[in-house]
């Protein structure tokens, strides 16, 4: 159905999002450490 691929298409989103997220957090923590 339409709303499955449209729930679907968001949750890959936030996927996304959230995993750009924790490579920012790990980036971030890891200049931390070398400062």
């Amino acid at each position: 159905s339409e709303q499955a691929a449209d729930s679907l298409k968001t949750a890959e989103k936030r996927l996304a999002d959230m995993a750009v997220l924790i490579k920012n957090v790990t980036t971030y923590q890891k200049t931390k450490t070398r400062l």
